[in-house]
């Protein structure tokens, strides 16, 4: 694998568009509460990469995710919920990290809700 450094302010960049991107493409196939909500291979792999060197990080990527979904939502689809997605997570997540999902979704639903601002369950 090619490595190479980056400044943070360039990785943030890099981040945040990836995310509304991500999100944006969620939020289409999102109509309402109980849907399937799979955010993909790209967004599993970049959590998976995240999870191993920051969980704090995954954390935030996954809220920033949750939050760029309902920003997406079209006229009459419902707003991503917290459960639904972690419903899906697993789906998206490569094989090495299956032994760590009841941890991932125990921090999910404990750090979720606090840089949500409130309760990501609520369409």
């Amino acid at each position: 694998m090619n490595e190479f450094t980056m400044p943070r302010r360039i990785f943030a960049h890099m981040e945040a568009g990836f995310v509304v991107n991500e999100g944006t493409e969620l939020a289409q196939e999102y109509k309402q509460k109980g849907d399937v909500a799979h955010p993909g291979g790209p967004f599993g792999n970049v959590f998976a990469w995240l999870w191993e060197q920051d969980q704090d990080h995954a954390m935030s990527l996954l809220t920033d995710l949750l939050v760029a979904a309902r920003r997406a939502a079209p006229d009459g689809h419902a707003r991503l919920v917290l459960d639904d997605l972690l419903d899906y997570l697993p789906q998206a997540l490569p094989d090495r990290l299956a032994p760590q999902y009841d941890l991932i979704k125990a921090t999910a639903q404990r750090n979720v809700p606090k840089w949500f601002g409130g309760d990501p369950n609520q369409p």
